[in-house]
């Protein structure tokens, strides 16, 4: 069933929605947007997968059909309820890069629908967990130190000095601080986005660069998204190996006496670089 004037997209701007109680009513779009959180408009294509999208859309709260120059255009709206949501994944997952798609998240064009498919999946997994932090935050290493690596966020002690067989060394112990990172999403997100990583020299809050990125990614359109939650929550040991004239410097805390590096001696546990057999 069409709407009155429904065959032209210049025509009065009224869709049929069918709900699914198998009501029809007529409803104007810029109402259906207010109402949910995902919207997505797209055309029949020669895709063996179009009557699995079509199945998909007509199970979604709102559905309507319209035709545009003589085209069928689909539309279907996805509210924020747990079955809703799971179909409207489904759906970008398997048609959201089709050629004439269109999805909006939250009233915003989406650019990229396979990430957006990814947030909300996860989103979904985080709806189904006792605890929101636990699925969502992840604790790393201080972003701001000048051995951060990106790729596992820790920081990557390297000294200058490397023993030799021989030489009088302390194992010394310094700390690194850790913070709470507030999407673990991003994280995955950044591995492939290298650039992203604190400035010093930024002014801008941690927690607004944090949403800043998130913005960039896509994956501020995720409900559980909070930047505020960055914060640091404790610090770590990490063993450092010194030579005795450097033991007891700033920050560095020596944790035993001077050793004699090599086999047989005191240290004998370690090798000549002051690894750990």
């Amino acid at each position: 069933m069409e709407a009155p004037g429904a065959s032209d997209v210049n025509a009065y701007p009224t869709l049929t929605i069918r709900l699914q109680d198998g009501q029809l009513r007529l409803v104007d779009p810029l109402d259906v947007l207010k109402e949910c959180v995902i919207f997505i408009i797209f055309p029949n294509s020669r895709s063996a997968n179009l009557p699995i999208a079509i199945s998909l859309a007509q199970s979604t709260t709102v559905y309507g059909e319209q035709k545009v120059g003589g085209r069928t255009m689909h539309w279907a709206g996805v509210t924020s309820a747990l079955e809703d949501l799971k179909r409207g994944a489904e759906f970008l997952r398997l048609a959201g890069s089709w050629k004439g798609t269109m999805t909006q998240i939250n009233g915003e064009f989406v650019s990229d629908p396979f990430n957006a498919y990814l947030t909300i999946s996860c989103y979904l997994q985080g709806r189904q967990c006792a605890s929101q932090a636990a699925h969502c935050h992840r604790v790393i290493d201080d972003p701001f130190h000048q051995n951060f690596d990106t790729f596992t966020q820790t920081v990557k002690i390297d000294p200058t000095y490397r023993p030799n067989l021989g030489d009088v060394v302390v194992v010394a112990t310094d700390h690194v601080k850790q913070y709470a990172f507030p999407c673990k999403r991003m994280l995955e997100q950044s591995l492939f986005h290298s650039q992203f990583k604190f400035e010093q020299a930024n002014r801008a809050a941690p927690q607004d660069y944090i949403q800043a990125a998130a913005v960039e990614y896509g994956i501020n359109i995720c409900p559980f998204f909070d930047s505020s939650k960055f914060r640091e929550v404790g610090a770590r040991e990490v063993e450092v190996v010194l030579p005795t004239k450097m033991a007891g410097g700033p920050g560095i805390e020596m944790k035993n006496g001077p050793r004699r590096q090599g086999k047989g001696s005191l240290n004998g546990a370690r090798d000549g670089y002051g690894r750990r057999r």
